[in-house]
């Protein structure tokens, strides 16, 4: 027998899958077209397009992108980056050994020391000076970038000690101030700041995620405005917010918590001479006219620990904050925010350091 109903059923079923067919065609034609129309209007609406580009590149690469963990001083720059060296640092390849008559200097701190502006490595002071140096003096100078955005003094610490002094430096400088300011305003302060920090905390996105937002704009920036992708360091390696803050609860940062931040860089200071060299302390400047708050006054109670360490003869002191105030009209538009500068605020920076040093005649 000859089953009618099937030939009948047939039809309706080719018309369903073309109507799936259709609808799944217009459903992508749709997104395609909401992508287009992101994408042009990404500009225009004020949206963060560096950051969603940067968030593409993150799903793009199953690795961390931008730091990745490090077994003492939490994360370094990625490695793999172009501009980093080996050593995961915005800086050339750097060899242990020095060459006859050369002079070392290291610069260490965090992000105002590191460079957070568009020219990178280029646009930071240690480049600056290392340029003015040779400028005045000749080749003999050698600036290295120890900076790391996000780094407390204790970061740095361990890396002077377990990096820096193989290289031997003649001149340390230390420009830490603000990061550390930070830790102390968390709740439930300790002197390793094991409060604030924590170790590194692996969150990577799973596959679907990581492959929408290889191709979508759209896509990256819901997941920015979720929090699904968090491209600041942060996001691995400090605590979770627990309570009130410091400042919030008590209206002042306690100078006691400031101990561990004069420890850190005595320390430094004190292991430096002991290597015959120079140890050199550089105060924050803040932007002018910002308004007193938590931060402020943390600067600058760092600031006072400089001082005061330069009057225990611990080590030479070059205080910029001084010279930012008593040029503040002149200097407030190369700030890019209250303490990070733009290029030619670093310029300034240098050229500023590079006189101080001469002064003080500490220069081989």
């Amino acid at each position: 027998m000859v089953d009618l109903g099937a030939e009948s059923r047939r039809p309706r079923t080719l018309g369903r899958r073309r109507k799936l067919l259709f609808s799944v065609l217009v459903i992508a034609v749709f997104l395609v077209l909401l992508e287009l129309g992101f994408r042009s209007l990404e500009v225009s609406l004020g949206l963060p397009a560096r950051r969603i580009e940067k968030a593409q590149a993150y799903a793009r690469h199953p690795s961390f992108y931008f730091n990745e963990p490090h077994p003492y001083t939490l994360y370094t720059r990625n490695r793999s980056l172009s501009g980093v060296s080996s050593l995961g640092f915005r800086e050339r390849e750097l060899q242990i050994e020095k060459a006859p008559g050369v002079v070392r200097i290291a610069c260490l701190g965090g992000s105002t020391t590191w460079g957070s502006n568009s020219l990178g490595r280029l646009g930071a002071y240690p480049h600056y000076l290392e340029k003015a140096l040779q400028e005045r003096f000749g080749e003999a100078y050698e600036v290295a970038n120890w900076g790391m955005p996000g780094w407390l003094s204790s970061e740095s610490m361990i890396n002077y000690f377990l990096k820096v002094q193989d290289f031997a430096p003649d001149i340390v400088i230390i420009h830490h101030a603000v990061n550390d300011v930070v830790a102390r305003n968390r709740p439930g302060f300790r002197r390793d700041y094991s409060h604030h920090r924590q170790p590194w905390t692996d969150r990577p996105l799973g596959w679907v995620n990581r492959t929408l937002a290889s191709f979508s704009h759209l896509y990256c920036w819901i997941l920015l405005e979720t929090g699904t992708v968090r491209l600041d360091v942060e996001a691995w390696v400090d605590r979770p917010e627990t309570g009130r803050s410091v400042f919030e609860a008590s209206g002042e940062l306690s100078l006691e918590t400031a101990e561990p931040y004069r420890r850190n860089i005595r320390t430094i200071c004190e292991h430096v001479r002991l290597r015959g060299g120079v140890p050199v302390l550089l105060t924050m400047p803040v932007r002018p006219g910002t308004p007193d708050d938590w931060l402020r006054q943390g600067i600058e109670q760092h600031n006072q620990i400089l001082r005061q360490l330069e009057g225990d003869d611990v080590a030479v002191l070059v205080d910029l904050a001084e010279r930012v105030k008593s040029s503040a009209r002149d200097l407030e538009p190369h700030f890019s925010d209250i303490v990070h500068m733009r290029p030619y605020g670093h310029r300034l920076k240098a050229l500023f350091l590079l006189e101080a040093l001469v002064a003080a005649d500490v220069l081989p």
